[in-house]
């Protein structure tokens, strides 16, 4: 890139002039500003800008994944046009996810914004999995990014013997392992099913 400047011969920039009262008039001189007979050049300043492309979002090459009960955090390393810049798939359908900006950027990226995404409103028994694009820029001129984004229920139930049911007898009780968290466990949950009385 280059800054310069073009100096015509009647420039501001000069102040030759023989209008003055008192002077004979030179008839090939009149209006002239300066002895230029061709454009002045004059280089200011030259940079190169290198210009990247946008890295891919964080955790693209590996699904990010979090609980269901629990946003992600996303850090985009260029501001996006709103909510709307994200679009969510999940098991090849639209669907809707919770999102909002958070203040502060990303350390990493200076000039990045850092969203919420999620939780999930429901409760989950298995991995759910949504196709996230973000979106930047606006079309034409756009480029879009794309990240998998893992949602783990908080509790899952894992049978030992695959396909089979889930029972619990005298001689064989269920065992509960839990795995991940902080002790002490408790056992109660916001959502629960419903119980059934006996009559």
């Amino acid at each position: 890139m280059r800054l310069y400047r073009v100096i015509e011969r009647n420039d501001p920039a000069f102040d030759l002039t023989y209008d003055h009262p008192d002077r004979e008039p030179v008839p090939s001189l009149a209006g002239v500003r300066s002895y230029l007979t061709d454009p002045l050049w004059i280089p200011v300043r030259d940079f190169q800008l290198e210009v990247e492309d946008l890295p891919p979002l964080p955790d693209a090459t590996r699904a990010a994944a979090t609980t269901s009960d629990t946003a992600y955090t996303l850090e985009l390393p260029i501001p996006v046009a709103g909510g709307a810049a994200f679009s969510f798939r999940r098991g090849g359908a639209v669907a809707d996810l919770a999102r909002e900006k958070l203040s502060g950027r990303p350390a990493a990226f200076p000039r990045g914004e850092r969203w919420k995404l999620g939780p999930l409103s429901d409760i989950i028994e298995d991995p759910v999995a949504y196709d996230v694009t973000v979106t930047f820029g606006v079309p034409p001129d756009s480029m879009v990014r794309p990240l998998t984004l893992t949602f783990n229920p908080v509790v899952r139930l894992v049978n030992a013997a695959p396909g089979g049911p889930f029972e619990a007898r005298k001689d064989h009780p269920l065992a509960l392992n839990i795995v991940g968290g902080t002790a002490p466990y408790r056992a109660d949950a916001p959502v629960s099913p419903p119980t059934r009385r006996r009559r």
